[in-house]
């Protein structure tokens, strides 16, 4: 059987990436991604962030660099690689801009936060499984 290897992360990009040229002269760049993901716990709900490394080549990577901030919004699809050292990494294949800064201090409107937990929790208790 073949498996599926295939992930997306929508979140915020952690620092402003930069642009980099393999020996090959092709064009990379390597986004950090952090998402939020909450657990309900004996009546509380628990935040963890989780930071993500993301590689991203060519075209996309210089569309990356001159358009992202840090605290920008975006989602990402790709694939994940262990490479040599087994350290994981997200391979993109496509990078979507969710929005812009909206402020120098990179802060993210209300709109585009995640869900409360408490919606998370509705959500939860409605999975019919």
């Amino acid at each position: 059987m073949n498996g599926i290897n295939k992930i997306f992360l929508a979140g915020n990009l952690v620092k402003k990436p930069a642009l980099h040229k393999n020996k090959n002269g092709k064009t990379f760049s390597f986004l950090k991604i952090a998402t939020n993901r909450y657990s309900y716990n004996e009546g509380n709900w628990d935040k963890k962030t989780d930071w993500h490394s993301v590689l991203v080549w060519g075209r996309k990577a210089e569309l990356c660099e001159r358009f992202l901030e840090k605290g920008t919004p975006l989602a990402i699809e790709g694939f994940l690689d262990n490479g040599q050292n087994d350290k994981t990494l997200v391979i993109a294949m496509d990078v979507h801009f969710l929005g812009a800064r909206t402020s120098e201090n990179s802060e993210i409107s209300s709109s585009d936060a995640p869900a409360e937990p408490e919606e998370l929790l509705e959500t939860q208790n409605s999975i019919p499984f």
